[in-house]
């Protein structure tokens, strides 16, 4: 995708556009001008654990002086391992970008001196009223819990609290792993997220359905009928979803761990379905308001009707709700429209 912009919005040539990938390593001689695409990943990779080719193609991309970094997701760049691109890389002039500039370890302030002050900042709200973005209705749809899933988290939750003795001397393995799958698994979340996708299916929208669980991504999968991709999914699955979602005339329908959070560009996406998530993990919300922002075919400026959605199930209590709070308050904080439904009705 990089790639592609340089050569669409640029007068350089294809010849002078090199990849640094784990799967691509295009020689580059450091003299000529030139733009080289890397990953994070590549550039804090360790040197001694690095084969004869990428340990020559770093050597190379190390001795040169470059006149421009540009750090994409910059909001990573803080982390321990990430930080090594800035210290493996001379340049002149260093440029961050993101549109999450969150972090909730507290070390997103370290870019001030990593990188430099902030220089622009666009409100997401001016964005969407000019037209740049999509107009967004976020909805928290609380799911009420099954008698039986909840009495068996209420279980593990007493052995968290009190533990064997509260539960007759058994021993319940990770407990809290135990209950996370349980709020996740809720079959009335199950049956709730089946009704919402059937409601959109209807209005011809197509749907992701995110999962940071990769065991309720299987069974949701399978229940409902429709593809998945996920860490473990080759890259003919990835790349054959991917282009039937883009390019169906029709509904479509694909559920997606959390690889779908940042790199994957589908702008055809119109309903988000989040049905568990990294704890209250502001960025991440961001990140998956992000696949359905885009402006849509025929939008118009002056309609104030929404015209994409962004669901959250979360399981009535449980943890769940409180981890949904620091996400729902980041996305009020943008001034997005948010409302909460009672999933029993």
């Amino acid at each position: 995708q990089w790639k592609k912009e340089f050569l669409k919005f640029s007068t350089i040539k294809e010849k002078q556009v090199f990849r640094l990938t784990s799967k691509a390593k295009d020689w580059f001689d450091g003299k000529s001008a030139c733009v080289c695409i890397t990953t994070f990943s590549m550039m804090g990779f360790n040197d001694e654990r690095r084969g004869a080719e990428s340990r020559r193609a770093m050597e190379m991309l190390q001795s040169t002086d470059w006149g421009l970094m540009l750090l994409d997701e910059v909001h990573i760049a803080p982390a321990k391992t990430f930080r090594r691109t800035l210290q493996r890389v001379r340049a002149h002039t260093i440029l961050g970008l993101t549109a999450t500039l969150v972090r909730e370890d507290g070390l997103i302030d370290d870019l001030n001196y990593l990188i430099g002050p902030k220089l622009f900042e666009a409100n997401w709200m001016d964005l969407t009223d000019d037209g740049f973005l999509a107009r967004v209705m976020c909805k928290e749809v609380w799911c009420p819990m099954t008698p039986k899933f909840f009495e068996e988290y209420l279980v593990a939750q007493d052995y968290r609290d009190r533990g064997r003795e509260a539960c007759n001397g058994m021993t319940i393995e990770q407990p809290f792993r135990r209950q996370q799958r349980l709020y996740v698994m809720n079959p009335n979340k199950l049956f709730i997220c089946h009704h919402l996708v059937e409601e959109h299916r209807k209005r011809n929208e197509k749907i992701l359905v995110f999962s940071d669980d990769i065991f309720a991504l299987k069974i949701y999968s399978s229940v409902l009928g429709y593809p998945m991709i996920y860490g473990g999914s080759s890259g003919e699955e990835r790349f054959a979803c991917l282009t039937q979602f883009k390019t169906s005339t029709n509904a479509e329908v694909l559920l997606i761990s959390k690889i779908g959070d940042t790199s994957i560009d589908l702008p055809e996406c119109q309903v988000i379905i989040q049905i568990s998530s990294h704890g209250g993990s502001r960025r991440q919300e961001a990140q998956r308001l992000g696949r359905v922002i885009r402006p849509k075919p025929g939008q118009d400026p002056e309609n104030k009707e929404p015209n994409a959605y962004f669901y959250s199930l979360i399981s009535q209590g449980t943890r769940e709700v409180y981890h949904n709070y620091n996400r729902q308050r980041y996305l009020v904080d943008q001034g997005y429209p948010y409302t909460v439904l009672d999933g029993a009705d």
